[in-house]
């Protein structure tokens, strides 16, 4: 933000409990906030990876039942006939 020229006001966002204007945070800051209060620095990562695997399940699962309701459709009788279309018989 400041360097668009914004105004950032640090009491949006809660209570600040460390500040700085590096891209990335020290070392020696991430452990102390990991030992204080159990950040996890790789948690937007993990939680990205856990909604693409549920969505991949989802999808899934979606499919399975749509082969699943196509399956029943074809196993279905044809109305009005014996179970044979388009009138050719079979002699044995």
């Amino acid at each position: 933000m400041t360097a668009a020229g914004k105004m950032m006001v640090f009491s949006d966002y809660g209570i600040v409990v460390a500040s700085g204007f590096a891209a990335e945070p020290p070392p020696e800051v991430v452990e102390d906030m990991r030992r204080r209060y159990g950040i996890d620095e790789h948690y937007e990562e993990k939680l990205l990876e856990a909604a693409k695997k549920q969505q991949k399940e989802f999808v899934e699962k979606q499919e399975d039942q749509h082969i699943q309701t196509i399956v029943t459709m074809l196993k279905k009788p044809k109305l009005g006939g014996s179970g044979n279309s388009g009138g050719d018989t079979h002699q044995g």
